[in-house]
């Protein structure tokens, strides 16, 4: 008797992980490429937003998710901070909107070359 494999979703060569499906929210494919999670993401931006006397934020994962998700769109002080930390300028933030910037990011998940993952 043949075994039958269940298809999952495709996995990512680079990583194993699966890959983030066709039409995913840019951040999702930005977190995928640099190997963070939901709650790696809210630490870092978090760190950032305290970094730059930018206010205070709070770490939960499900924060991330619902802007992925749910439609949410992130506070300025969150998008200035993700910004910063992906490279990208916040004129470029202000200009293109949320989350129409994300696109812009250099590296993994955007259109430029491969970023180090932080």
């Amino acid at each position: 008797m043949e075994s039958k494999e269940t298809a999952g979703p495709p996995q990512c060569e680079s990583c194993g992980r699966p890959t983030p499906p066709q039409g995913a929210h840019p951040l999702a494919l930005i977190r995928h490429r640099r190997g963070w999670t939901y709650q790696r993401t809210a630490e870092l931006i978090a760190l950032q937003v305290s970094r730059m006397n930018l206010g205070i934020m709070s770490t939960e994962r499900q924060k991330i998710w619902r802007w992925e998700h749910r439609g949410r769109v992130p506070e300025p002080a969150a998008q200035v901070a993700l910004a910063s930390l992906l490279g990208v300028d916040s004129e470029t933030v202000q200009r293109e909107g949320w989350p129409g910037w994300l696109r812009t990011v250099p590296g993994p998940g955007g259109r430029g070359a491969q970023a180090v993952r932080s």
